[in-house]
């Protein structure tokens, strides 16, 4: 079986993000999807989301194929295709629902003291609806877990670039239970050595994180984020790569046993608590790979 750490795989899948509309782009190239098409159907996992997560059977239907839809309801739906790939979006959910004036404040944002108000967002009393992002996380879940098989490379269509990176991902509804780990590949690591030299891009891959978290968790203006818990950092040393979102210590961060040079390497996370820190550090994968192509003049896939 081959691994992207070591080996250089014509790429089967990558994912980017767009952030105007928060949305992820999937690429899966059609001979893969044409061999994974099958492998969901009647699978006990999907039962196991339902049950644990509550996704709405009459809501979120589930599909299993690569068609119109992939995975719950219409989390992921089908964009178009190209010679090569088929390419999927899912638009990133609002999870919010407003419930009127914040009684703690009245509806000033702020308390008797001037102090900003730790109980609203800017007057507004809410509360959390985590339906849609767990159908998202856990369609990704799946999607993922179908595209991280490097033995699927095998010799067949060739989209001129390697596999960039492998996702997998934790759907549990409880503290800790978003985690998300995997591995970088030679050629993006050797790509991100040289993105370090580069802080203008990684200053503007933060701030699209940092916009993208605010609007998911509706934290209101971004003062909000000079509390140190409430920071979104990207960060590459010598080729290593940290992503840091809201939360306890919540960021990716690097296996830093990389025996040489040119090889790529493994990642991991730490207390990513739920679906909002996994999809903004997803969506900061999404931003990266999307940079790597437009460096190496790929504009459309």
């Amino acid at each position: 079986m081959h691994l992207i750490i070591y080996d250089s795989l014509p790429a089967w899948f990558v994912f980017t993000f767009q952030s105007d509309t928060r949305t992820f782009h999937f690429y899966v190239r059609k001979d893969v999807a044409e061999k994974q098409s099958q492998r969901l159907r009647n699978s006990p996992i999907v039962s196991h989301f339902r049950d644990t997560l509550r996704i709405d059977d009459l809501l979120s239907p589930f599909h299993s194929e690569f068609g119109e839809f992939f995975g719950f309801g219409e989390a992921i739906r089908k964009a178009g295709e190209s010679l090569c790939f088929l390419h999927f979006e899912a638009r990133v959910p609002d999870v919010i629902t407003k419930t009127g004036l914040c009684t703690k404040c009245g509806g000033k944002g702020e308390m008797e003291d001037g102090m900003k108000c730790h109980y609203c967002s800017e007057g507004v009393a809410y509360t959390y609806n985590w339906h849609d992002a767990y159908a998202l996380c856990a369609s990704m879940n799946l999607l993922f877990m179908l595209m991280d098989e490097g033995f699927l490379a095998t010799p067949g269509m060739s989209p001129g670039f390697d596999q960039l990176c492998g996702v997998t991902t934790c759907v549990v509804a409880d503290r800790g239970g978003f985690d998300l780990g995997g591995q970088f590949g030679e050629k993006f690591v050797d790509w991100l050595c040289r993105v370090e030299a580069h802080p203008s891009v990684m200053s503007a891959i933060r701030e699209s994180l940092s916009r993208l978290y605010i609007s998911l968790m509706h934290l209101g203006t971004e003062s909000y984020l000079s509390i140190d818990d409430h920071q979104t950092r990207v960060d590459i040393d010598d080729g290593y790569l940290t992503i840091t979102v809201p939360g306890d210590a919540a960021c990716i961060h690097a296996d830093r046993g990389r025996s040489r040079t040119n090889e790529g390497y493994s990642f991991y996370s730490h207390n990513i608590d739920h679906p909002g820190q996994q999809i903004t550090l997803l969506a900061g994968l999404g931003l990266l790979q999307g940079q790597y192509l437009k460096d190496l003049g790929i504009i459309h896939l």
